[in-house]
């Protein structure tokens, strides 16, 4: 990559960059699976599928149709824009890391290859040159592959919304961690929990 590691960031793509709670609610309401009336999280929305009969399949489903051809209903986080645009300014680099299969596992005739379809939408939403280059967005199909790169980046701080990534036991030391998790209100030692994209940027900030 052109930017030094010193200056780098990798960002998480999937609940972290982008938003899909309130698409896989209106998905699974369209598929008859929930009753129209129900709202919560996602994980809510996971543990009452999951709980019917079927129901791993049926949450297998959905995420086909969210992660596939339904990605382009979802939107970016609040505030994430803004961030990009603010590390391009003050001259951070920015790379994504998205652990992200080829295709979902119920799309058995793979007709929706997922990782095409993100990069579609990266651009349909006019991310990439606001700080964020189409080649710096990388594909990896397990969270261990995802570890790995990270040790060959080598990137100043990493920005995740799942623990087992930033807790993973060949986690590269020296890395800041950051966990995206508006819901939480504490973090493992070691970690950063941020709420919000302009908290993520403080963080960053108070290191350099």
């Amino acid at each position: 990559m052109s930017i030094s590691s010193e200056r780098l960031i990798c960002l998480d793509l999937d609940n972290t960059l982008v938003d899909y709670e309130a698409l896989f609610w209106r998905v699974a309401r369209e598929e008859g699976w929930v009753h129209a009336e129900e709202i919560g999280s996602r994980e809510e929305l996971r543990s009452g599928i999951r709980s019917q009969l079927g129901g791993e399949i049926l949450w297998q489903k959905l995420q086909a149709l969210v992660y596939g051809p339904r990605i382009f209903d979802a939107k970016l986080m609040e505030g994430s824009r803004h961030f990009l645009k603010e590390c391009e300014a003050t001259g951070y680099g920015l790379c994504i890391l998205s652990h992200k299969s080829r295709y979902a596992t119920q799309d058995v005739e793979k007709r929706f290859p997922l990782r095409d379809l993100a990069l579609e939408a990266l651009e349909r939403w006019g991310l990439f040159g606001e700080g964020l280059q189409r080649e710096h967005v990388f594909f990896l199909s397990t969270t261990e592959e995802k570890v790995l790169f990270l040790h060959d980046l080598q990137p100043m701080a990493m920005v995740d919304d799942l623990l087992e990534v930033l807790l993973h036991r060949d986690f590269p030391h020296g890395i800041q961690k950051i966990w995206w998790s508006p819901s939480s209100t504490s973090a493992p030692e070691g970690v950063h929990r941020c709420s919000t994209w302009s908290e993520v940027f403080e963080v960053i900030e108070e290191r350099m």
